[in-house]
């Protein structure tokens, strides 16, 4: 009898590990799940993109999303972003795309400039540089609502032929300082004067240009105007951009910090007024 209970106790521990085996490996090859399959939601209007992503981003990312794999990626996690101008960036911007595909897991730290600069050169910048972009910024980061840091860094960097200070260096000084904004725009034009005075140039404000004040400013090869761009204009929102020089052909080089397309063209000094709130003309 004890045989026989010692033998039945064994068959039943047995059965039992031979169970928990079973279920053990049937976790184990479960598939990870997606955000969407996380929460049992898909995008009504577009299953390929996020469940909780508004209908007009989600109209935005069906008409790109065979264009190029990141978009897949991007538009999948798009409800992740704490901006929805980060994703918007993507589409909106080809060059950015790998910036906005990277954001999730990027450092939210800026990096040296890393090269050198002429006195009277003015190097073209961009809000999405990953040596500062993903630096956070006016309730954001600096890849979507800096463009007044990096416009300023582009004017400092051509009078001065000072590399020192980048976007991210303007960017804390307008946070510590109080120059940052809620709107569209994200830094105000107190930055502007305010840095002048510290870096040694000159800054002179105009509240309502006309083409014959942004002429004037750029007559001399010492002075450029950061200009304040109605939305709609170059770009959805409302930015700051740098007006450069004036050409021997009348038209205006213009580096907008937000847009690879109108900064790759020259603009029509009168447009270019006709479209600018302020005026801010930086002299060295």
């Amino acid at each position: 009898m004890l045989i026989l209970g010692a033998a039945a106790v064994v068959i039943v521990l047995i059965a039992a590990l031979s169970i928990a085996s079973c279920v053990q490996g049937q976790s184990s090859e479960q598939p990870t799940q997606t955000h969407q399959e996380d929460t049992g939601a898909t995008n009504q209007w577009d299953s390929r993109v996020s469940a909780n992503t508004p209908k007009d981003l989600t109209s935005k990312f069906t008409t790109v999303l065979d264009r190029n794999e990141k978009f897949a990626t991007i538009a999948k996690n798009a409800d992740r972003y704490p901006d929805a101008r980060l994703p918007e960036l993507a589409i909106n911007e080809p060059a950015a795309i790998d910036f906005v595909a990277a954001y999730p897991t990027a450092e939210h730290r800026a990096t040296d400039y890393g090269q050198t600069n002429e006195k009277g050169e003015f190097p073209q910048l961009f809000n999405w540089d990953i040596r500062w972009g993903y630096v956070d910024y006016a309730q954001s980061v600096i890849g979507v609502t800096g463009s007044g840091p990096t416009s300023l860094a582009m004017a400092y960097m051509g009078l001065s032929n000072k590399v020192d200070k980048t976007p991210a260096t303007f960017a804390a000084d307008a946070e510590s300082k109080g120059y940052t904004s809620s709107e569209d725009i994200a830094t105000t034009g107190d930055l502007f004067i305010y840095e002048a005075k510290q870096l040694g140039l000159e800054c002179k404000e105009y509240s309502s240009p006309s083409a014959d004040t942004l002429r004037s400013v750029l007559s001399s090869k010492k002075s450029v105007a950061i200009v304040k761009l109605k939305a709609n204009f170059d770009g959805q929102y409302e930015h700051w951009a740098l007006a450069v020089r004036q050409n021997s052909d009348g038209s205006v080089t213009l580096h907008d910090p937000t847009s690879l397309e109108a900064s790759n063209h020259t603009w029509d000094l009168g447009t270019i007024a006709a479209n600018t709130d302020e005026l801010y003309a930086l002299s060295s």
